[in-house]
């Protein structure tokens, strides 16, 4: 194996563990792999134009499964939100907008 077909498949390890983070709401754990991930695409990308045909097919199954990470990041977000919403402890802010024109 290359080291780009090496970097590659830690970066497909990493993947895993981190849609299996998200889907188990540790968004800490994510944070973490996130970071670990950065680095191993940064290395891809410097070593892009050696790509074979099977390294481009696991970097779309990288991708796909980024998707699915992203979109339940996302409803965790949108509950988040909701939540802090609905909270009467939650202060509520006017917007900047508001604020500076004024209620119309």
């Amino acid at each position: 194996m290359s080291a780009l077909t090496d970097l590659i498949h830690e970066l497909t390890i990493a993947t895993s563990h981190l849609k299996q983070s998200a889907l188990t709401d540790d968004w800490i754990m994510v944070e973490k792999i996130q970071k670990r991930r950065i680095r191993l695409l940064a290395q891809i990308t410097a070593n892009q134009s050696e790509l074979t045909a099977a390294e481009i097919t696991e970097l779309r199954k990288v991708r796909e499964q980024e998707a699915a990470i992203a979109a339940r990041a996302g409803a965790h977000h949108q509950a988040l939100r909701l939540a802090l919403a609905d909270d009467p402890q939650h202060p509520k802010k006017p917007s900047r907008m508001r604020k500076a024109y004024g209620d119309q």
